[in-house]
């Protein structure tokens, strides 16, 4: 039987794709309504997978700044990428940088 997910760990999703969505639709297409962002996604009974991908060139997701530096604290952005690898179990980017696999188990 599958297993159903808390509410703390169902918010923590929605975050996180909502998260990995405007980084697609702002960063990665350039808020260029033209382009389109795609979403896949699977569930086995405690597991959850969700893919985005943009139509932008990518990123290299290796040299993201680090949001809880001095230096960083008051920026209005940058911390998309460092909220989802911190909730999610695993997170995995394409070698361009245009699509982001992310894995939460629901236990």
């Amino acid at each position: 039987m599958p297993y159903k997910p808390d509410e703390h760990r169902l918010f923590e999703i929605k975050l996180c794709v909502e998260e990995a969505l405007r980084n697609a639709m702002v960063h990665g297409n350039g808020s260029d309504a033209s382009k389109s962002v795609k979403v896949s996604y699977s569930i086995d009974n405690d597991t959850v997978i969700i893919e985005v991908e943009d139509e932008g060139v990518g990123f290299d997701h290796e040299k993201l700044p680090d949001p809880t530096k001095e230096e960083n604290i008051m920026k209005t952005s940058g911390r998309g990428v460092y909220l989802i690898k911190k909730i999610m179990d695993t997170v995995e980017f394409n070698d361009s940088g245009n699509r982001i696999k992310m894995t939460k188990r629901f236990k």
